[in-house]
């Protein structure tokens, strides 16, 4: 039988959510932050999940446990059996490293 993952992927285009601090999509990023170890984790459950409770097809939100997230993960996570670790407040909160130097 046929079977289909749908991901409905976030933003994996940077590694770290503040790489856009300042910018005009920077809010918009820390929604849909998607860290590339996230992105291994949904990808590795949606190959191994049997969706026979979903008739082989499901929709799910890719996207790392952001605090502002605007999307339920909760569906997804029960299915896939996958739990998002990252969240892109965890960046922000960061303190900085010292310089050389100082």
């Amino acid at each position: 039988s046929f079977e289909f993952v749908a991901l409905r992927i976030g933003w994996c285009l940077y590694e770290k959510p503040t790489d856009l601090k300042g910018d005009e999509c920077e809010d918009y990023l820390r929604c849909m932050f998607l860290s590339q170890r996230d992105f291994k984790g949904f990808l590795r459950a949606a190959l191994q999940r049997d969706l026979a409770r979903h008739q082989g097809f499901l929709i799910a939100y890719a996207v790392s446990r952001n605090g502002l997230r605007s999307f339920d993960l909760q569906e997804t996570i029960e299915t896939l059996g996958y739990h998002p670790v990252d969240d892109a407040e965890d960046y922000y909160t960061e303190a900085p490293l010292p310089r050389a130097g100082s």
